[in-house]
């Protein structure tokens, strides 16, 4: 309608954007920037979003309303809408957790093949490295580190993001394990799974000398490998064995060999190799 017109611009009470501007030199609104965005952009997000959705469809006979209970809440648990289903809660969690797996490398090749340039928000660090070419790990609204997922990985600049990733251990003590160099001013370690090889006592161990004796806490199968928690004095550490070699038991002892560490010193990541393998290394 006519905004100069309106009755509430006429009470002095509403700004119009039509509104002249005292030197006449056209109106409010040509001086706002425009922020929407371009048309194709809205347009190709559409299809991307259409498109995951008909995916989901292909997964899921409830597919429809799962993307329901999204749209109405983001925040919604697996939990939440297994109950609105009917459907076991164990059960749908694993089938969701098969389906996410899915659909995170559907998006990754359909991102690619639309070529468009896309953000994407999430808490989950499998989603970060497997759909990601870049990522931005952020700690309280400030940038912790960016790169690639195999740099950021491998390179971590802080001690929030070496923790980052995966079931890590955190230690307060790490010369509780052998053959570490101290570091001045050091205040915890970081352990990572892959850091840590777990033998039994009647198998060959190239370190076997510089191990640590342990005890298995916990076993659980993970699919491709078996998950440890082994306790060595007052520490707890997470760690993998193929399912090629012969399984442990909870409650067996065992030799731990922990590989490598990364000690925090303030917000600072310093990675530390045991020099039992250094030694190795200079001795070939």
């Amino acid at each position: 309608g006519d905004c100069i017109g309106c009755e509430y611009h006429a009470a002095g009470d509403i700004t119009s954007l039509d509104q002249p501007l005292p030197d006449g030199n056209g109106a409010l609104g040509d001086y706002i920037p425009d922020r929407s965005k371009p048309m194709e952009e809205v347009i190709a997000d559409r299809m991307l979003l259409e498109q995951l959705f008909a995916r989901l469809r292909e997964l899921d006979p409830d597919a429809d309303t799962i993307i329901q209970c999204w749209l109405d809440d983001y925040r919604i648990s697996d939990r939440a809408i297994a109950e609105k289903l009917g459907r076991p809660q164990r059960t749908f969690a694993d089938q969701m957790k098969k389906i996410r797996t899915e659909l995170r490398s559907w998006l990754k090749d359909m991102i690619e093949k639309l070529g468009i340039t896309s953000i994407f928000v999430t808490h989950d660090q499998d989603e970060a490295i497997e759909v990601a070419d870049e990522i931005i790990i952020t700690n309280r609204g400030r940038i912790e580190q960016k790169g690639t997922p195999l740099e950021v990985y491998q390179n971590p600049d802080t001690a929030f993001t070496a923790g980052f990733f995966g079931q890590t251990s955190v230690i307060d003590n790490y010369q509780v394990f052998n053959h570490f160099e101290e570091v001045p001013g050091g205040e915890k370690a970081i352990v990572r799974p892959e850091f840590v090889k777990v033998t039994k006592k009647n198998e060959e161990q190239k370190y076997k000398s510089s191990a640590t004796e342990g005890i298995v806490e916990r076993v659980a199968f993970r699919g491709s490998s078996l998950e440890l928690k082994v306790r060595v004095g007052n520490t707890t550490l997470s760690a993998r064995r193929s399912l090629d070699e012969e399984p442990v038991r909870e409650g067996e002892v065992v030799d731990v060999f922990v590989q490598r560490i990364f000690v925090t010193k303030g917000n600072e990541a310093v990675l530390l190799h045991n020099t039992a393998m250094v030694e190795d290394w200079l001795v070939i």
